[in-house]
């Protein structure tokens, strides 16, 4: 697998409609280093990036739109 490709997967918590999938994706499409937003999913509360974004900035960008969240 080619670095600059990694795929990872976080917990996140307290999203309740299509607003907070956007807003956590947004989040995350504007952070440096993540290539691609997999999925926002509220039912089983993840989000799945593509890139070398490290796991802190990526969860700070998450609760910073006021949701809980962690790597899995």
């Amino acid at each position: 697998a080619h670095k600059g490709r990694q795929m990872r997967e976080f917990k996140v918590n307290g999203m309740t409609r299509g607003h907070c999938e956007a807003a956590v994706q947004r989040a995350l499409q504007s952070l440096p280093g993540v290539r691609a937003v997999n999925a926002v999913d509220r039912v089983r509360g993840i989000a799945v990036i593509e890139g070398v974004a490290d796991d802190v900035s990526v969860t700070a960008a998450i609760k910073a739109e006021g949701y809980e969240a962690s790597a899995i």
